[in-house]
């Protein structure tokens, strides 16, 4: 009766020590630091632990150490004790003699190896995980006594680790924080959204958010061969013709090419000048778009354009030429979509004609995948147009198709050599998805 008590005991303390772990780890310092206001002072010692990195590290320790200490004396008391005490009944029961020893190891080392594992470490580290603070703030009372006790122990051990992690040259962390990546956040952003937490809105914001981290000017820019551009020597009742006819109210300058633009003038600044008594000229008009590299990261982008207070940004490509223009609106659109305005059509990047969805062939691969389910990848092409023409290795045609994800891509116009609309036949399925999403009129 005692043996059994004590195992209870043992296999207690360990399933304390582990709830303790994980559900301090666990506990989100918004919801401690909400009811440390609502006077619940455990919450508010917690909310002071986990907020503190040598404080939490030292918790931890004590959790681990205590872990480990009732894990020994829950082995060392069954193999010493436990075994020895259930041999008589062994060779009652007609075990051989010779093995009876081995046997009754065995068999107290598998009962107790089971019940550690479930009453000992899964459960309480389930039950860790799913109701945290609850958990932690019940601990946390027989915790500070064991951080107490054991604080020689736990200094001994934490500096034994951190010099052998400096005689090994690593680098050190503290802290027992979850960290997750971006690729992780965009998995749990999708699991509030199914769950109901979080709407197709805020999912798709904040999806959009963690995906435009990868995005590079390349793939946010307006392409040179979609650009309405002027020369410098442009007169200004040309430039204005040339802006009432265009949806855009800057418009970039060059100097002799179009791989040598000098900046942007903006309609604003023509009409104002058309006025004058002294008109100047479009050179002493025109405002300064910076040049960037085309592989320049889209976030390092933005902070450059806001920070130095540019709209516009000509981006070059690896021999310097101009790859295209791109505005911070176009940065922006990347995260809350597309802005409708009195000059846009007002219509959807995507739309469906008899029964076949009708996409741009600029699409970037990025986007496809997040509409279709997508798994489209290439080290060359960021857009839909890119990758069908690498498939094909030469010019495409109209009406041929392309076989990609599982799906075939069908070329429905050129202008030019360029793949200006693609149609692909999904299932009903996906269509309805794009409609909630927005992306389909």
């Amino acid at each position: 009766m005692w043996a059994v008590a004590f195992i209870v005991l043992l296999v207690s303390a360990n399933a304390l020590f582990v709830a303790a772990e994980f559900s301090t780890v666990a506990s989100r310092k918004t919801r401690l630091a909400g009811m440390a206001e609502r006077g619940d002072k455990t919450a508010g010692w917690l909310l002071a632990v986990v907020s503190d990195s040598v404080r939490l590290d030292r918790y931890v320790a004590a959790a681990q150490l205590g872990i480990t200490l009732s894990s020994l004396v829950l082995g060392f008391y069954g193999q010493t004790r436990l075994a020895v005490q259930l041999e008589p009944y062994a060779v009652r029961a007609g075990l051989p003699a010779g093995s009876v020893t081995a046997l009754t190891a065995t068999g107290v080392l598998l009962v107790l190896t089971g019940l550690q594992v479930v009453f000992g470490e899964l459960l309480p580290k389930s039950l860790g995980l799913q109701y945290p603070e609850s958990l932690a703030r019940l601990a946390s009372y027989p915790m500070r006594a064991a951080t107490s006790l054991m604080s020689p122990l736990i200094t001994f051990f934490n500096g034994s680790a951190r010099l052998l992690m400096k005689l090994l040259r690593l680098p050190e962390h503290s802290g027992h924080g979850h960290l997750h990546s971006a690729d992780e956040i965009r998995m749990l952003v999708g699991e509030s959204k199914t769950g109901g937490a979080l709407d197709e809105v805020e999912s798709e914001l904040l999806d959009n958010a963690l995906r435009v981290r990868n995005y590079t000017a390349h793939q946010a820019m307006m392409p040179r061969n979609r650009l309405t551009m002027a020369s410098v020597d442009t007169p200004p009742d040309e430039l204005l013709k040339m802006l009432a006819e265009s949806p855009y109210s800057r418009l970039p300058l060059y100097e002799e090419t179009p791989d040598q633009v000098v900046g942007v003038i903006h309609i604003k600044d023509l009409l104002a000048n058309s006025r004058t008594s002294e008109p100047k000229a479009v050179r002493e008009l025109i405002r300064p778009a910076p040049g960037v590299p085309h592989t320049l990261p889209v976030k390092k982008l933005m902070a450059r354009l806001q920070k130095d207070h540019f709209h516009m940004a000509v981006v070059l490509d690896e021999y310097g030429g101009t790859a295209g223009i791109v505005t911070l609106e176009d940065l922006l659109e990347r995260i809350f979509g597309d802005f409708q305005d009195e000059f846009d059509s007002g219509l959807s990047p995507l739309t469906l004609v008899e029964g076949r969805l009708v996409v741009p062939g600029s699409v970037l691969l990025e986007e496809l995948n997040g509409w279709l389910d997508l798994g489209l990848a290439s080290q060359k092409s960021d857009t839909l147009a890119g990758l069908m023409l690498e498939h094909l290795g030469r010019v495409a045609k109209e009406g041929e198709e392309v076989p990609l994800g599982g799906l075939r891509f069908r070329v429905d116009r050129l202008q030019g050599r360029r793949l200006e609309k693609v149609s692909v036949k999904v299932e009903p399925e996906r269509i309805e998805r794009l409609r909630k999403r927005g992306v389909l009129s």
